[in-house]
């Protein structure tokens, strides 16, 4: 009977040290899984948060490229960096009012609150709101942005308070309220920078609406913040904030509330036992700052002095963190209301024990009974594991398998005899055994950790999965190995990369799309409508004369046409800084004359007279034909534009060291200042030519020298204010004869000159169109209609200048003028009073829809397209002037 009592008692003590183990181990148990549920789920709220707010960046960084990358804005933004910059001049541009019906449907459809394109010397050019045009720009107060800009780079300013009232989520215009901008560069045709496009975004749209959705439980809060710990994101305790006055005037917590810790609960009315001003940030807001992404389980004071948890993280490229926070106390309500059940469990546990025991004293045949009531706890436990969705994988020391449930069988793609006994390094490649080698040691040194690997199947096939993986211990305390509660993640990798490509995809498809119709339509129908109007020319007027006129015409728009292929195909070749030349010999003779007459057009709309001087013949030089010419004729060009009205230009060959041949090109204009010859070649400096009123962009003398300097020539100029300018090039001579050079310097000057037709008996149609064969088109087609006669104009500017003397009939315009559009000349001769009858239609290469509709409300009396059809352009014209066909 001794012994039965000492059994008991031996029965009674161990059985107590056992229930009271077991309920310890459970409650552990129980208290890690759910600080483990609460780690994950701050950390899958901060990481939504996180990635929502990149993807949210990165489709606004798309946006803002891809608007930059237009070129209708690129040729805006030249247009107002050549516009005085003063709030009225910008305001009157054009180019202004173009940049807000662009950015109309994207303001108003995708949520951003405004616009603005920034010069280098950091002023407003444009904006969606008068105000804010002319002036120095707001983010002129973060210079480190904007050079990051002007390095290249795609990237968001930090929240500022906004230099205008600005309408908040509530429906009121506020002064002050939180603004930041996304911005990147503009670039030029030459691959430089020219100014800066950035989009206004609210900070309460990117970050509030999309923090609001990461928050835990019905006290969690997901919030932004900057380095000197401002809320940049709206507080959801907003109201509370307004009643402790720390809203100030403001309506908004944004850059208004700093993450300081008051030491004492303010939402129980406690006041702070220090001014606010000398409170510490708060822990959370102390690490983030300083680059400490983590984790806190350990209660802490958030900016209202409540006790919370939380996860966050530091944002280095955007500069601002992110935190996501829940009361302490209701993170841990699960775990307090478990460590009640698990304390009065064990004690009604024991207290059966002891009873257990006093009948089993009695009533030896209940000891199976109590045996049997153990097992099946342990059955219990088991199941929980064997029927969870995530996948249990338990190993030993060694990383050898040890226990495994059907859902990491599942995983595996293996049984679990093919699992258990087998080491983990049996199922991943090389790549990933290594990963696996590094978590098993942090494991033998007692940490914890979450990471991604690809297990391998028994197919090949890699499975993607997430580990959450932790140490295990004996009943000593003693590391026995360790378990992972493993997912299967395969489905959201998918997921992600299909997001990726067709995001790309179709970024690809809309900027392809957009620069073939916009660069390629106008220029490939201006030589067609030469070739295809001559042709038609020729089938209803088959005199002899007519279609020589017109197969010639034909000819060099079937030539212009091959140019401007092989300057696409040498385009591609600028962009990589492989432009080909080809040097051979080129006739001068013929190389003025072509220059000439092809920029005679241009200068008889300013009374100017071509004087050519010594015409060399039979003179040969080496140079590229195709380059040469190019340059010759931005030199002319420039010299019509910048001359003075009934002025000279005088062209003149010479002969240099008896080597090289020298062409001058002579002006009558005002000359360029010896002090601002030096600038003259830099690109996008006019030298202040952008206040006179003649167009120009800035880069087409820098561009001439390129290509000079690339056919191996020299090029300079001679210049004297109010003394005109003579502009100069020279090449190597390939024939040096002293017959030759005695010809070229003695021969005289050959004047041309050009006279505008001023019968007042016949019906006056006005040509404006800077093509030379399609001005000799019009001319053929007018020809044949009896009491018409045409006056051409080059340009819009010259056409303002012959409708002031010139009374017409009719005109015509064509839409994509050098300098002033059609569009905008028309609503000019519209504007005056003798001219509201005169029927002008408008004769373009655009016939995209959108242009056609906008040309029609303008008040264009028809929209003709080109290449011409005779007969259809014949009876727009009878039409017009309410004639009978």
């Amino acid at each position: 009977m001794k012994s039965l009592r000492l059994y008991i008692l031996f029965l009674f003590v161990s059985s107590t040290i056992f229930i009271v183990a077991v309920s310890w181990v459970v409650k552990s148990w129980s208290e890690d899984q759910i600080k483990e549920d609460v780690e994950k789920t701050l950390k899958a709220a901060l990481d939504g948060a996180h990635h929502a707010i990149n993807l949210t960046y990165k489709t606004q960084n798309d946006d803002v490229r891809a608007w930059a990358a237009m070129a209708n804005i690129r040729e805006a933004a030249t247009a107002l960096l050549a516009t005085p910059r003063t709030p009225e001049s910008l305001l009157n541009s054009p180019a202004q009012k173009e940049l807000r019906e662009l950015f109309r449907p994207l303001l108003s459809s995708v949520g951003y609150r405004g616009f603005f394109i920034i010069s280098p010397d950091n002023i407003n050019l444009a904006s969606s709101r008068d105000a804010n045009v002319g002036i120095k720009s707001l983010l002129a107060k973060q210079p480190d942005f904007l050079k990051r800009v002007r390095n290249g780079e795609t990237t968001h300013s930090l929240p500022q308070k906004s230099d205008v009232p600005l309408l908040d989520y509530l429906g009121e215009m506020v002064d002050g309220l939180a603004t930041f901008f996304i911005g990147t560069p503009i670039w030029g045709h030459d691959g430089q920078i020219i100014a800066i496009l950035t989009l206004r975004i609210d900070p309460d749209n990117v970050f509030s609406n999309m923090l609001s959705q990461g928050q835990f439980g019905k006290s969690g809060e997901s919030y932004a913040f900057n380095k000197e710990g401002f809320l940049i994101s709206e507080s959801r305790f907003l109201s509370f904030l307004k009643k402790l006055d720390l809203l100030g005037d403001g309506h908004h917590s944004d850059l208004i509330v700093q993450l300081k810790d008051p030491g004492e609960k303010l939402v129980v009315g406690k006041a702070p036992m220090i001014e606010r001003d000398q409170q510490p940030l708060t822990y959370m807001a102390q690490q983030a700052i300083k680059g400490l992404d983590g984790i806190s389980l350990e209660p802490y004071n958030d900016y209202r002095g409540v006790k919370v948890v939380g996860a966050w993280a530091w944002n280095d490229k955007l500069q601002f963190g992110i935190a996501t926070e829940t009361d302490a106390e209701e993170a841990f309500v699960q775990l307090n209301s478990n460590r009640k059940i698990i304390f009065g469990g064990t004690g009604l546990l024991l207290l059966f024990l002891y009873l257990l025991i006093f009948v089993f004293y009695r009533y030896q045949s209940k000891q199976q009974q109590l045996v049997e009531n153990l097992k099946e706890s342990e059955l219990k436990i088991r199941s929980i594991i064997e029927t969870a969705n995530e996948g249990f994988w338990l190993v030993d020391n060694e990383a050898i398998t040890k226990q495994v449930n059907p859902a990491m069988c599942a995983i595996l793609g293996r049984t679990q005899d093919q699992i258990i006994g087998q080491s983990v390094y049996s199922f991943v490649d090389n790549r990933n055994k290594e990963l696996f080698k590094k978590q098993i040691n942090s494991r033998q040194l007692g940490e914890k950790g979450v990471y991604e690997i690809e297990l391998s199947h028994p197919d090949g096939n890699k499975v993607p999965c997430l580990f959450n993986a932790n140490p295990y211990y004996d009943a000593q305390g003693n590391k026995d190995g360790s378990f992972a509660m493993v997912t299967d993640i395969t489905d959201r990798k998918n997921h992600e990369r299909e997001l990726a490509k067709i995001s790309e995809q179709a970024q690809a498809a809309n900027t392809a799309k957009s620069e073939f119709l916009s660069n390629m339509s106008h220029e490939l129908r201006t030589p067609l409508n030469a070739i295809l109007g001559f042709a038609q020319m020729m089938e209803l007027a088959p005199e002899k004369d007519i279609q020589k006129k017109s197969l010639n015409h034909i000819m060099n728009g079937g030539k212009h046409l091959l140019d401007l292929i092989d300057q696409v195909l040498d385009l591609a070749k600028i962009e990589v800084g492989k432009l080909d030349v080809e040097i051979e010999e080129v006739d001068v003779a013929s190389l003025i004359e072509d220059c000439s007459s092809t920029i005679m057009p241009m200068a008889k709309g300013k009374n100017i007279t071509i004087i050519i001087e010594g015409l060399p013949s039979p003179v040969r030089i080496f140079a590229d034909p195709l380059r040469v010419k190019q340059a010759m004729l931005n030199l002319l060009s420039n010299a019509v534009k910048y001359n003075r009205e009934n002025g000279e230009v005088r062209i003149k060959p010479v002969v240099v060291n008896q080597e090289w041949l020298q062409i001058n090109i002579s002006d009558t204009g005002q000359g360029i200042p010896t002090e601002l010859q030096a600038q003259l070649f830099h690109p996008f400096n006019r030298l202040g030519a952008e206040k006179s009123g003649v167009e120009g962009t800035g880069i087409g003398l820098a561009l001439t020298k390129n290509l000079v300097e690339e056919m191996n020539g020299h090029i300079g100029v001679v210049s004297a204010q109010g003394e005109g300018a003579t502009f100069w090039f020279e090449f190597p001579i390939s024939n040096k004869t002293d017959q030759l050079i005695d010809s070229l310097e003695n021969t005289k000057s050959a004047p041309v000159e050009f006279v505008v037709d001023s019968d007042e008996d016949v019906a006056r149609l006005l040509y404006v169109e800077d093509n030379a064969s399609n001005l000799a088109l019009m001319e053929m087609i007018v020809s044949g209609i009896p009491g018409l006669v045409m006056v051409s104009a080059f340009s819009a500017e010259v056409a303002l200048v012959i409708t002031k003397n010139i009374k017409f009939d009719i005109i015509i315009l064509d839409i994509n003028l050098p300098g002033m559009s059609g569009i905008d000349l028309l609503t000019l001769l519209k504007a005056k009073k003798e001219m509201s009858t005169v029927p002008i239609l408008a004769l373009s290469a655009d016939v995209m829809p959108e242009t056609i509709r906008k040309g029609l409300d303008a008040g264009f009396v028809d929209y003709l397209a080109k290449p011409i059809e005779v007969p259809t352009l014949m009876a727009a014209l009878n039409k017009a002037l309410g004639k009978t066909p």
